[in-house]
This record gives C-alpha cells, sequence and structure tokens, in this order.
C-alpha cells in the first residue's frame, strides 16, 4: 500500500465517524505523487521536517517545497511530513533516513511562494499553525472544498 491509498482509506475512515478530513482530501486531490530518492545532501534534524525543507528551499531557489504526508513501507501510517523536490522532480528528505518504498504525497510551493507564507505564517510549516489548520491557505487550494468541509461539519452540529 501506498500513502495516497492509506490516506484515501484513513479520510473516508474519519468521515464515517463524522470527521470531514478536509487535509487529507486536499493532498489528495492536488498532491504531488514521489517515491524516495537516495540524495547526497546530508541528514537534518531529527524530527524537524518542516524547518528542514524550509532551510533547503530558502537556500537554493531552484528546489520546491512539499508539504503533505509520507510513509514509510515498514510504517504502513500516513504522517505529516516535510520535503523537497529538485528540477527533476526527485523527493529529497534530509529528516527520514532513506529507505526504498517510501512514498510521498504533498502540495508543491516554489521558493517565492514559501517565503511569503513564512513571513505571514512565522512557523515551520504551512498547513499547521500549531494551534489549527491553516484554513486560509487550504482555501487558496481548493475554495470548493473548504466550503463542503464547512457545511459538512454544520449538518453535523446541527
Amino acid at each position: 500500500m501506498n500513502v495516497r491509498e492509506a490516506l484515501r482509506n484513513r479520510a473516508d475512515l474519519f468521515e464515517k465517524i463524522g470527521h470531514y478530513s478536509l487535509l487529507e482530501r486536499i493532498v489528495l486531490k492536488h498532491g504531488k505523487d514521489g517515491a524516495a530518492f537516495k540524495h547526497q545532501l546530508g541528514k537534518g534534524e531529527v524530527r524537524a521536517c518542516f524547518m528542514n525543507a524550509t532551510h533547503l528551499v530558502i537556500a537554493d531557489r531552484h528546489l520546491r517545497y512539499c508539504e503533505g504526508f509520507a510513509m514509510k513501507e515498514t510504517l504502513a501510517l500516513p504522517l505529516q511530513h516535510a520535503w523537497v523536490l529538485d528540477g527533476m522532480d526527485n523527493v529529497i528528505d534530509t529528516t527520514w533516513d532513506y529507505e526504498p518504498g517510501t512514498t510521498y504525497l504533498g502540495i508543491v510551493f516554489s521558493h517565492k511562494q514559501l517565503c511569503d507564507l513564512m513571513r505571514h505564517q512565522k512557523v515551520y510549516g504551512l498547513f499547521d499553525t500549531g494551534i489549527m489548520l491553516n484554513v486560509p491557505l487550504l482555501e487558496t487550494i481548493d475554495t470548493a472544498m473548504v466550503s463542503e468541509a464547512k457545511n459538512f461539519n454544520k449538518r453535523r452540529v446541527a
């Protein structure tokens, strides 16, 4: 099972118990798939994927920041994660050790988009502000899906 299949299963299960899974659904619809790539950039700080990926993109304008979900073959659980893509769309992940079979699914942000969002947000990680989901950012990706999630939650509360 890859990250896309596992994420779809998770979103469907959450919906059955009354939770819309907005982030999962937006990443499923708009995310770019990737696979582990053996790179030579060295190791970033452990458990600091958002910071590691941000620093790489800030240092090299040719890299693109990706945020979404990743899953190791040895741990069949999609985890929120960040990594970068090079000019050939190879996944560069300096947080996790290289492991063949690791799959990635995330929204791609350019150097400019990342810098603009980071100046405004002032925390690592674009989709989660540390308090809640960054709904205004998700709306720029898919307004209709955010509206659908809001309506889903209204029906659930009523």
